[in-house]
């Protein structure tokens, strides 16, 4: 009678040793913090720059190929220079109203908007003025006079009209430069098609222009520095917390020169 007793003592004490464990066990899993996936980042060269993704949430590194590719994609829209473009055939077709590809359609909406707000100091017909200033030329100078206000002559986004995915010109003589705004409708393009896929964190890099995709695994913001002027690579003049926001720089100090002790940088006055 004593053993049988001690027996059945014995089993339960071992399932209730068994069922400690398991609780304790159960315990720590539950309280211990969820390890973020390690993020996933991948650089090509786009838009005449270094462009960087980086997905923080665990999402597919395939997808950072799809963002190099739709990069490509709208480079040979808006490209100033490459001449198989959209934006260069525009640029050098004479007729009076062209037809638009529908990037092209949007972002010539945009930039003639920005026009109207900026009571004209942004102005996408800047192009005659762009290729006289050559600071990605080995020795840039500065041009000539005659030759400057011969094509400042040529800038005037008044005598742009858009009609539907038709842009009718009052000049045949103006071209157009989309640069100030293309990097910004990309990222825009990009960031569409990554939340498409289920992305909730990620970081979109096009060189100057920032764009965050949700906030951090951890649900902290991400935190973006301000680059100093002149200051050496690397160097911030500020850090800033942003959650689903861009963040967007020009700085004159990187495509620039100096002639006769005084600089002359990219961001022109129309």
């Amino acid at each position: 009678m004593i053993y049988s007793i001690f027996r059945k003592c014995s089993r339960y004490s071992k399932k209730l040793s068994f069922f400690i464990i398991l609780l304790f066990t159960t315990f720590l899993t539950g309280c211990g913090s969820k390890k973020a996936p390690a993020p996933v980042s991948q650089s090509a060269f786009y838009l005449n720059t270094v462009v960087t993704i980086t997905l923080y949430d665990g999402s597919d590194p395939s997808l950072i190929t799809e963002c190099f590719a739709l990069c490509n994609r709208y480079e040979q829209e808006f490209s100033r220079t490459l001449e198989n473009s959209a934006l260069y055939r525009l640029n050098h077709d004479t007729a009076t109203s062209r037809r638009l590809t529908r990037p092209l359609q949007e972002l010539i909406a945009t930039g003639l908007s920005y026009y109207e707000h900026s009571g004209g100091l942004f102005d996408i017909t800047i192009a005659p003025l762009s290729e006289l200033w050559q600071f990605s030329s080995s020795s840039p100078a500065v041009p000539e006079e005659t030759a400057l206000r011969n094509a400042a002559s040529r800038v005037d986004a008044s005598k742009l009209h858009l009609d539907g995915d038709t842009l009718h010109y009052e000049s045949p003589d103006l071209q157009l430069d989309l640069g100030g705004i293309a990097k910004g409708y990309i990222a825009d393009r990009l960031k569409e098609y990554l939340v498409e896929q289920g992305v909730t964190s990620a970081l979109i890099d096009l060189g100057g222009n920032i764009l965050c995709i949700g906030s951090k695994p951890d649900g902290t913001p991400f935190r973006v520095g301000i680059r100093e002027p002149f200051a050496p690579q690397g160097t911030s003049i500020e850090v800033i917390a942003v959650e689903d926001l861009s963040v967007v720089t020009s700085g004159v100090y990187e495509r620039c020169f100096t002639e006769n002790d005084v600089l002359y940088h990219h961001l022109l006055d129309p």
